[in-house]
């Protein structure tokens, strides 16, 4: 694995931990940090 793959997995690691101890994190909210809408997926 090369480096920005494994640095990219280190993130997605600590973001999964993360939202596992912080239950309290809406989807919605996901969505918007992400600059993603769920009303994207119907264009």
């Amino acid at each position: 694995m090369d480096k920005p793959q494994q640095i990219e997995a280190a993130v997605f690691r600590k973001l999964l931990s993360h939202l596992d101890e912080h239950k309290e994190a809406k989807n919605i909210e996901l969505m918007i940090l992400a600059d993603f809408c769920r009303n994207c997926l119907a264009k």
